[in-house]
C-alpha cells in the first residue's frame, strides 16, 4: 500500500509541475505584447533636431545624406509596459549593413522626440532603406521586435 500512496503523491506533484511549467511558457509565449506603440514617424530624414511636428519644414528634410553626418529621425511613441530593449538600426540595399544596437530603457510613457542618425563613413554611395526598430527581450522565451519603420535615402558622398 505504501509505494502506491507515494506514487500517487509523486503523480499528483509532476501533474502539478507539468501545469505550472505550461502555465508560464503559455503566458510568456501568448500574453506578452510589444510595450511600444509607434504614433508617427516622419518620412525623411531631417537636417536639424525639433521638438514637435509643427517644427518639420521641408528646407530641413533630406533624402540625399552624406557620410559621416548627423541627421535627425522625428518619432511619436508610447511605451506601455516597462521592458528595456535596443533600437536596431541598420541600411538595406540588398546587403545590410547594421549599427550597433543603442540601449533604451523603456520607461513607461508618451514622447514626441527627435532621435540621432549617423551615416557611417564605411557606407557606400546608392540608394538605401533606412531601417528602425526597437527590439525588446519581453522574457527568457520572447524577443519582440516593434513596428520597423523605414526611410529611403540616398547616400551621395
Amino acid at each position: 500500500m505504501i509505494p502506491n500512496k507515494i506514487c500517487e503523491i509523486f503523480a499528483s506533484f509532476f501533474i502539478i509541475i507539468v501545469v505550472a511549467f505550461l502555465a508560464v511558457v503559455g503566458k510568456w509565449t501568448f500574453i506578452d505584447r510589444d510595450p511600444s506603440d509607434i504614433q508617427y514617424v516622419h518620412s525623411k530624414l531631417l537636417t536639424d533636431f525639433v521638438v514637435n511636428r509643427t517644427q518639420i519644414t521641408e528646407d530641413i528634410e533630406v533624402t540625399n545624406v552624406k557620410r559621416g553626418q548627423q541627421y535627425w529621425r522625428y518619432v511619436e511613441f508610447c511605451i506601455n509596459k516597462r521592458v528595456p530593449g535596443f533600437v536596431v538600426q541598420k541600411f538595406v540595399d540588398g546587403i545590410i549593413f547594421g549599427m550597433p544596437s543603442i540601449p533604451n530603457r523603456g520607461y513607461v510613457g508618451c514622447w514626441k522626440k527627435s532621435f540621432p542618425v549617423n551615416i557611417p563613413h564605411s557606407l557606400p554611395r546608392g540608394d538605401y532603406k533606412l531601417e528602425t526598430s526597437i527590439r525588446y527581450l519581453l522574457n527568457p522565451l520572447r524577443i519582440v521586435d516593434s513596428q520597423k519603420q523605414i526611410v529611403n535615402l540616398t547616400v551621395v558622398e
